[in-house]
């Protein structure tokens, strides 16, 4: 992993912890699945 894409993905997850809906969605997720199609939106 290149420096470029570790400052993206920090970015995506300072995005993401901004949205409380999301990080909502993430804790009261059932499944892997259901988390890892919250994270595709990021």
């Amino acid at each position: 992993m290149d420096s470029d894409s570790h400052i993206q993905t920090i970015m995506a997850l300072a995005e993401l912890f901004q949205n409380d809906d999301d990080v909502e969605a993430i804790i009261a997720a059932e499944s892997e699945a259901a988390i890892i199609e919250i994270l595709r939106k990021y």
